[in-house]
């Protein structure tokens, strides 16, 4: 059986500015004509010495595209006329700048969130187990992490070992000197009227000055007429 003719495409692909070897040079070879819709007919990459070789072509009419990232591209016309040995086609390339449209980032501030801070939600206090059925927001306090209780009489607020006396209690920014009554039994706050409360427990800003333990910073609903 007679071993089928064929031709093989070689060659170096270069800068023509500084005359070094391009590598990863994409090579491909179309047949009769360049076609989006069609896909190449061969294909080859340039190796770290800037050499390609596209074997197995046959006689007929090629197009032969080079592309590289950075580089201008190179469509040669090929019109194979033999039957065997090698066709040699060096290609030197022209740098190209790579212009990309314009990127726009967007992005939210993300709120601030300050160190020992939990937000505490009305929704989450009914959530919560009371004390008689009545909410109670000292009581329902007591259950979050690094807050302790004295005893189950005391209504008091210990954090981190701080006494309820170093604890700065504010209503809508006023202080609150007593912010609970019959002995400590019940808190003085209508749970019903809170809008937000924010228990810090450590490193709270300057602008809470005046207690050595923690910060209990109360907003109450805005009224209607």
């Amino acid at each position: 059986m007679l071993k089928k003719k064929s031709v093989t495409i070689s060659g170096l692909v270069t800068n023509n500015i500084t005359g070094d070897a391009l590598i990863g040079t994409n090579i491909l070879l179309y047949k009769d004509s360049i076609s989006v819709k069609t896909s190449p007919f061969r294909g080859a990459s340039t190796n770290r010495f800037g050499f390609y070789a596209i074997p197995n072509i046959t006689i007929g009419k090629y197009f032969i595209v080079f592309r590289n990232l950075g580089y201008q591209s190179v469509v040669e016309e090929l019109d194979v006329t033999i039957s065997h040995g090698a066709l040699n086609l060096n290609i030197s390339m022209s740098p190209k700048d790579v212009e990309l449209e314009e990127v726009v980032i967007s992005d939210k501030r993300e709120k601030e969130v300050g160190l020992s801070t939990i937000d505490v939600s009305p929704e989450l206090l009914k959530m919560l187990p009371s004390f008689s059925g009545e909410l109670d927001l000292f009581r329902s306090l007591q259950m979050l992490p690094g807050v302790k209780t004295a005893s189950e009489m005391s209504n008091g607020l210990y954090v981190r070992g701080g006494s309820p006396d170093q604890t700065l209690t504010l209503v809508d920014g006023v202080i609150i000197y007593n912010p609970a009554h019959l002995g400590n039994i019940a808190s003085t706050f209508n749970s019903n009227a809170i809008h937000d409360i924010r228990l810090i427990k450590g490193a709270y800003p300057a602008e809470y000055g005046g207690r050595l333990s923690s910060v209990l910073d109360i907003k109450l609903r805005s009224g209607t007429k």
